[in-house]
């Protein structure tokens, strides 16, 4: 008792240090206690090996396993703190045979009896929701590398709600940010108010500092705005915006157009972006000194030609016609604003996922917040559900797959080249396919985890006959008629088996042993990471 009183002081403690918030319902403080009693399982390929796909070695870098993902996620020790990216793409929370519960599973989360669906008009079903979600994501955290990323889909029934749960298991300070994309692109006519055509995915790092978030490639589009109409040898170039979002009296100052004689200052609320004297320096470039000057206008002293204004003119445009201008230049041959030369080769060889997707030129480096993603740029679910019913023929029952697109854009942010990825609510295998197509097409290694039960009490082998069958028919191009070219990959499928007990032991070849042990010991004397 004392152990456990201790243990659950420093959880607390570092969920107070993580959050300036803490949640509470009816269920939440037994969250910690349904960690300790859940016992980790025998995965097993004994009788199913048929089910796995391929005979190579690296069969068992992708796995499949069947069971229950609270009762899994306790027993894969040796991935424990080795995944970098997580998916999950849970039940979104009430009607439409989408979430099951039991309220045993507060008390018993080792029990294997099928639950019931939450009805809509169930009144405690948020509480249920949460009962359920709270200790699946706090095993996740535990799988994450100290640099790894999670990824949570959802929808408008529950975002706000984990939205809070996240901030308060993962620290409000390690968010990255929050993804709106397209579900649909057509409104739906029987919505009384706003037509639900978006849905969200909200993005953890396990500890913000370590994480990474890769860029998009950059388009011909985007590329195509640098020329080079001086004939630079620093190459292609785009104008830019001289001024910086940042005000202080020192640097709001005017400076002096060789062309034309006009002051120009920077805009409201902005400072020029480069110390004065670099500025000086590029300002007399263009053949003339410069002084400064007070300025009735402003506390600093503005930057004035020192010679005649005709001179000043002549030996700009003469540098203008000869091409090779100065780092510090004037739009429209010389009568427009002050920009500068922003370099292709300068530039970051990529797109920063930030704002709407439809702005496609980012030059700066940028924060990553909420980001709104139309079907075009994420697929939709209807495109996902005739991939599905391409691949599987059509005999499935299954209605809510994710558009691979959007998966290959959120694996290709946050997992890297070489990285693991674990999806606990693997549903059809869209995560799978996602990452099977992005290392054939950029000849990474990135592998996948991959956890389904399926139901059960309706439909006992789903994991068997949809999700592994997919995965299988996409790695053996055996699907659409064969239009598709097969794609490099294994994956070994497991099954959860009886909790680990001393007969399970007897019984157990020795790698699984060692796991064993380790896990058993860890299960002792680590839950908290």
């Amino acid at each position: 008792m004392k152990d456990e009183n201790v243990l659950e002081k420093r959880v607390m403690t570092q969920f107070q240090e993580l959050s300036g918030i803490r949640m509470e319902w009816n269920g939440n403080r037994a969250i910690l206690d349904l960690l300790r009693k859940t016992k980790p399982r025998v995965l097993t390929e004994k009788g199913i090996e048929h089910i796995s796909c391929g005979e190579g070695d690296l069969r068992s870098d992708n796995l499949l396993i069947e069971g229950d993902n609270l009762q899994v996620l306790t027993s894969p020790y040796k991935y424990k703190g080795r995944i970098d990216f997580i998916y999950a793409d849970p039940p979104y929370g009430t009607g439409n045979k989408e979430f099951r519960y039991n309220d045993r599973w507060l008390n018993d989360p080792n029990s294997d009896e099928p639950s019931d669906y939450v009805k809509e008009e169930d009144g405690g079903r948020h509480t249920k929701w949460l009962n359920f979600i709270a200790p699946r994501l706090h095993l996740m955290k535990r799988m994450l590398k100290p640099s790894g990323v999670i990824a949570v889909s959802i929808d408008k029934r529950e975002l706000f709600r984990l939205g809070m749960l996240m901030d308060d298991i993962f620290g409000e300070v390690n968010c990255l940010g929050i993804i709106n994309w397209q579900k649909k692109y057509a409104p739906s006519n029987d919505s009384k108010h706003l037509s639900p055509t978006t849905e969200y995915i909200l993005i953890y790092a396990k500890r913000e500092p370590f994480a990474e978030t890769r860029l998009l490639d950059r388009t011909e589009r985007m590329n195509a705005n640098y020329r080079n109409p001086d004939n630079d040898p620093k190459g292609n170039w785009a104008g830019s915006d001289p001024s910086v979002r940042t005000w202080s009296a020192k640097d709001d100052y005017g400076i002096q157009n060789p062309f034309t004689g006009e002051i120009h200052y920077p805009p409201p609320g902005r400072n020029w972006g480069h110390k004065k004297l670099d500025m000086k320096k590029w300002l007399e470039e263009w053949g003339s000194s410069y002084v400064e000057q007070s300025d009735i206008n402003r506390t600093a002293k503005m930057l004035t030609l020192k010679e005649d204004m005709e001179k000043a003119k002549d030996k700009a445009e003469e540098i203008y016609r000869r091409g090779l201008w100065p780092f510090l230049y004037f739009m429209d041959e010389g009568k427009g604003k002050p920009r500068i030369k922003r370099y292709l080769s300068d530039v970051k060889q990529g797109r920063v996922p930030m704002t709407f997707i439809e702005k496609e030129e980012y030059e700066d480096i940028l924060e990553i917040g909420s980001q709104s993603w139309t079907h075009e740029q994420s697929g939709h679910t209807q495109d996902a559900r005739k991939m599905l019913n391409a691949i599987m023929g059509g005999f499935h029952e299954f209605t809510t797959p994710k558009p691979v697109k959007l998966l290959k854009k959120i694996i290709h942010f946050w997992c890297p080249p070489y990285g693991t990825v674990l999806d606990p609510f693997a549903g059809s295998g869209t995560t799978a396919q996602a990452i099977l197509e992005l290392n054939a097409e950029v000849g990474s290694r990135r592998k996948f985890i991959l956890i389904e039960e399926g139901n059960p009490k309706e439909q006992q082998y789903f994991t068997r006959t949809l999700t592994a069958e997919r995965i299988k028919r996409v790695i053996t191009g055996d699907w659409d008629a064969r239009k598709h070219p097969p794609l490099p990959g294994e994956f070994m499928f497991k099954s959860k088996g009886k909790a680990i007990d001393e007969q399970a032991i007897m019984n157990m070849q020795k790698e699984e042993l060692i796991e064993v042990i380790s896990q058993a010991d860890d299960n002792n004397a680590g839950r908290t990471s």
